[in-house]
């Protein structure tokens, strides 16, 4: 195979580099990797194809500083067959990883179906590969017809990062932000799409599953997912589910997950989003923000993809319609499942028209924003947010929130049917009255804590009553 090599710097025999000194290497096919010496930082530039798959670093090698860049790996062009990793099953990094994927094409299947991956920010299989750092992958373009991983099968001690701007997509598992093979990531991982066509991959904020013969594949913090632009199938706040149970079990977020939609670039999702899928101990966020003109998506927002011994949500679901400083404007066209705890419509610029029916426990608006909603739609609460203070006895003109006459009928009917109603003044929630036709501010809710407070000191109260 032809190689275009451009020479940059020194280049370095692969067990010849003396620790301390800064080695480049121009990779060409069967050319000096994987490095197998000692140095404080190695770049490796790959501008050609190559054949089988490339391991960057060897089980043998001790490279980087603690607490700046150890190893950079600028893949330019060309075509490799299998796959590209950074490390060997043993190799000890002593700093952060940066991939930079420029274009190339990874792991068209022709040489072995056994191998699914394309690209791989730490180890390929069970390793005992640690990372003292950070691991970062930024893929500008290229073709990817297998897994990609932000971790893979390495202790990271720092965060994973996967950047993503364009690209095809073929995965045949997913295009994952964190591990595979029993891998763990003690910070968080991150997962940014500007671009690129995932038809054909589902993409993960979290990990992959393992077989039997694995761990669990860990991310000890949170997850998050932030798309800004592309073609997808389903996109996942956390990982793989099982299945049958430890057969396949299901990748573990330690931390919360969450989704952001922001919708200022045409972004189609051709499938659905699930807030969390395999295992997560925390919370599960999916937030849309921008231009619904430019959001095709007329799935399903699901809370959790699986439940018991395949995946579970260990915290609550929620559903975010603007934030304080981004609003979300136009129709909303996707069904939203049951399993939220609660939909927030944030951002006084915010005026979002739901085209299908919702049930969530709690529906709260910003004062300013205005939304539509079906008929059938259902919540147990409804509160709107004022910026001012109360004390009690003001009007509330609860119609400057809603949309059109169809919404205030759904809120007065589930109001009439026992929906409770209130109004958040500065920090400070207060109930409702409805009297004469208006709603009026009533008494003020005390906070959880002072509810429990207050119970106690009853408690002590009653207690001292029953010894006299």
């Amino acid at each position: 195979m032809k190689n275009s090599i451009a020479i940059s710097a020194l280049i370095a025999a692969a067990a010849s580099a003396a620790f301390g000194a800064e080695t480049v290497i121009n990779y060409h096919s069967g050319g000096t990797l994987p490095f197998e010496g000692n140095t404080s930082s190695l770049e490796i530039n790959i501008d050609g194809d190559t054949n089988g798959f490339i391991v960057a670093v060897g089980p043998s090698a001790q490279i980087g500083v603690h607490g700046q860049d150890a190893l950079t790996i600028n893949y330019n062009s060309g075509t490799t067959l299998n796959y590209l990793s950074s490390v060997g099953s043993e190799g000890a990094i002593n700093g952060n990883i940066n991939v930079n994927v420029a274009n190339g094409s990874f792991n068209n299947q022709t040489a072995s179906s056994a191998i699914t991956e394309a690209l791989i920010g730490t180890a390929y299989g069970q390793s005992s590969a640690a990372i003292d750092g950070n691991v970062n992958v930024s893929i500008t373009n290229g073709e990817f017809y297998g897994n990609v991983f932000g971790g893979g099968g390495a202790t990271v001690k720092g965060d994973t990062n996967l950047v993503i701007a364009g690209g095809t997509f073929k995965a045949e598992d997913g295009v994952f932000a964190g591990n595979s093979w029993g891998g763990v990531t003690e910070g968080n991982s991150y997962l940014k799409i500007t671009g690129g066509n995932f038809a054909e991959a589902n993409v993960y904020a979290g990990n992959h599953r393992t077989g039997s013969a694995f761990s669990q594949n860990i991310i000890k913090g949170n997850a998050s997912l932030v798309v800004e632009g592309g073609t997808f199938k389903n996109l996942n706040g956390g990982s793989t589910d099982g299945f049958l149970g430890s057969y396949r079990l299901a990748g573990k977020i330690e931390g919360n997950t969450s989704i952001v939609i922001r919708a200022n670039d045409n972004i189609v999702i051709n499938g659905d989003i699930n807030a969390s899928s395999g295992f997560v101990d925390g919370n599960a966020e999916v937030t849309f923000v921008g231009d619904a003109s430019k959001l095709t998506f007329a799935g399903n927002v699901k809370a959790a993809s699986a439940s018991g011994n395949n995946g579970a949500l260990g915290g609550r679901a929620s559903i975010k319609i603007g934030t304080a400083e981004e609003a979300f404007t136009g129709g909303f066209n996707a069904k939203i499942n049951d399993g939220f705890a609660s939909l927030e419509v944030s951002n006084a610029d915010t005026e979002v028209n739901f085209a299908n029916a919702f049930n969530v426990e709690t529906l709260s608006v910003e004062s300013g924003a205005k939304i539509g909603l079906a008929e059938g739609t259902s919540f147990e609460k409804f509160s709107i947010v004022f910026e001012g203070e109360f004390s009690g006895g003001e009007t509330i003109d609860y119609a400057d929130v809603l949309a059109d006459a169809e919404t205030q009928t759904v809120v007065l009917s589930a109001i009439e049917s026992g929906a409770q109603f209130t109004v958040f003044g500065g920090d400070q929630e207060w109930s409702t009255v409805f009297d004469n036709g208006q709603f009026t501010v009533g008494a003020a809710i005390p906070e959880p804590a002072e509810f429990a407070a207050f119970l106690g000191i009853l408690a002590i109260f009653c207690a001292a009553a029953r010894r006299r």
